[in-house]
């Protein structure tokens, strides 16, 4: 046993047991080894017998919960999982307990449960590759649940609309997207949001001049449902910028801020503007503020490294292109998981302009 090589153990622990009927530690080595090897029916038996001649025996109601869920008894091991995952204090079985938890809550479609469960689990052992696992699948699980019900409980509404937009936003179809966001915004004009989502897939999607039109009557449009959508701002003057209206384009991102002053985009804006003009010393100040406020932006970086390059501070630019190169290779790693897209809802999901931005 203590070389883990459980099967050699059976044996003696088996013959142990018949010498010791009596002893509720044999019956829990017994059924320790059995539940080791996978064979959980006798490891059921044996924690039984060791729980009935001793009810305080060290992690013997743990394992017979376990072994209870192992075996099928779901609704006889959910009670007992949730006493022992809340008294045990050993760690590692702790971590079986809560996986063994949630797996009974999800088979008694119990899944606000299941969710509890994986709570604690993430707040226990938040760098845990099984608890990072389990919480990964029952989010998905959960996520596919609610969206099959929604497009088949109102398949003609704008929410409908709304999500298909996300997922095909997550997935960088953005043209797509943008069309089941103006499908929503038919349906439901005034939806705060929804003219914000369209105004970003449209100048993601499309250079033509048609579609920034669109994408700027959007980004009014939600300015006139929500007077402080400060992105929306931040939006507008980025397009200004880019067609060398440099002080019309400040004076928004001026606006913006004065509705939120912690906007890191805004900042980039500024920067870029500064540039433009020819001031390189204000652009500084501008990209060194976005760092501040979004350490890992990979833009406002990406910004700070090139603008370092063009003041000649060698050493600083290479610092900067360092962390732009990680935070970037981050940033595209995370973009091809699409649920971690999906939890950026609202204003912050997409927020920040591509690195390759003239």
């Amino acid at each position: 046993m203590a070389a883990n090589d459980f099967a050699q153990a059976i044996p003696a622990l088996e013959e142990i047991a018949k010498l010791r009927p009596r002893s509720a530690e044999a019956h829990a080595n017994l059924g320790l080894a059995y539940y080791s090897t996978g064979q959980f029916d006798k490891a059921l038996s044996s924690f039984r017998r060791a729980v009935r001649l001793d009810p305080q025996l060290p992690h013997a109601q743990s394992f017979l919960a376990m072994s209870l869920a192992e075996t099928g008894n779901f609704k006889e091991s959910g009670p007992l999982l949730d006493k022992a995952f809340a008294t045990d204090s050993d760690k590692e079985i702790k971590k079986m307990l809560g996986v063994h938890l949630e797996q009974v809550h999800m088979a008694l479609r119990q899944p606000l449960r299941a969710a509890e469960t994986v709570q604690s689990l993430l707040r226990l052992y938040p760098d845990d590759p099984d608890v990072l696992y389990i919480a990964g699948k029952l989010y998905f699980q959960l996520s596919s649940q609610l969206v099959g019900r929604l497009v088949e409980v109102a398949p003609d509404s704008y929410r409908t609309r709304q999500l298909m937009g996300e997922l095909l936003e997550a997935n960088k179809q953005y043209g797509p997207a943008a069309e089941q966001y103006r499908k929503a915004i038919a349906l439901e004009p005034n939806a705060p949001g929804l003219h914000y989502r369209l105004g970003l897939m449209l100048t993601r999607s499309s250079n033509e001049p048609a579609a920034w039109e669109e994408a700027r009557q959007a980004f009014l449009a939600e300015l006139n449902i929500d007077p402080a959508h400060a992105r929306c701002y931040v939006e507008l003057a980025g397009m200004l910028r880019k067609k060398g209206q440099l002080d019309e384009a400040e004076k928004l991102l001026n606006t913006g801020l004065s509705i939120n002053a912690d906007l890191p985009e805004a900042q980039v804006e500024l920067g870029r503007i500064q540039v433009a003009r020819g001031q390189l010393p204000e652009a500084l100040a501008h990209f060194q503020e976005a760092v501040r406020l979004a350490p890992t932006s990979d833009v406002a970086h990406f910004e700070l490294f090139r603008l370092y390059g063009r003041l000649g501070q060698v050493k600083e630019a290479a610092a900067e292109k360092v962390l732009y190169d990680k935070l970037h290779a981050e940033r595209l790693r995370q973009s091809e998981n699409v649920l971690m897209r999906l939890d950026r809802t609202g204003e912050t999901a997409g927020e920040e302009p591509s690195p390759s931005d003239p």
